[in-house]
């Protein structure tokens, strides 16, 4: 017999706050989409009342928590999120924050243009919207007041001309589009290896220098 889970006390004394019986309600739709790989989904939820969430309604919403994991793709790949070079704890954890912090100023300058030229912010173009806030970041930081009032207002323009192409049910492979070079990862110092480099050898045999790392 395998050894018994433990439960953190944490998880216990969130159970003991559920009460005994939870109403909930049930509901079931067909995706008649090609190429997905869900036809049928049963979405169970509190929210009880059919007239006031009604099923179209909670299908749709259901669809959007695809959009999380966009969200996560452009903190990860687009803001270069991937690998974070700091060295210790503390570093990491401020840069992750700043990550998130540039990430919600980007997402608010989006939703300022959606309020401002009813736009709907998720059909915006993200990268487009970080290369012309780097381009005014300069602009905003030499402007008097009235100038930076004006030149954010050309940013707000800008960014609501960036609309990404509708396309709705769109199936992409996933490859990678370039082969990564075929060279060993630095896991010298640098300098070390540039000494390395300077002292490497030939081969008497192939005349070819063999290699320091």
């Amino acid at each position: 017999m395998g050894q018994a889970k433990t439960v953190s006390p944490w998880a216990e004394k969130l159970f003991d706050q559920l009460p005994e019986r939870i109403l909930l309600r049930e509901v079931r739709f067909h995706i008649p989409i090609k190429g997905f790989r869900t036809e049928d989904v049963t979405l169970v939820t509190t929210l009880l009342d059919p007239k006031l969430y009604t099923r179209i309604a909670l299908a749709e919403l259901y669809r959007l928590r695809w959009q999380a994991e966009i969200d996560l793709k452009h903190l990860k790949t687009t803001m270069q999120m991937e690998h974070l070079p700091s060295k210790t704890p503390e570093m990491v954890r401020k840069d992750f924050y700043v990550h998130l912090l540039a990430y919600n100023l980007i997402r608010t300058v989006q939703l300022e243009v959606s309020r401002q030229h009813s736009v709907d912010p998720l059909s915006l173009s993200f990268c487009a919207t970080i290369q012309h806030l780097c381009s005014f970041t300069c602009l905003f930081a030499h402007a008097t007041d009235e100038q930076r009032g004006y030149e954010y207002s050309q940013l707000i323009f800008l960014v609501s001309t960036e609309k990404l192409l509708f396309r709705p049910n769109r199936i992409e492979p996933r490859v990678i589009k370039r082969r990564p070079k075929k060279y060993p990862r630095l896991s010298l110092p640098r300098e070390q290896l540039k000494r390395k480099c300077q002292n490497r050898k030939i081969d008497a045999k192939t005349r070819k220098t063999i290699p320091a790392y």
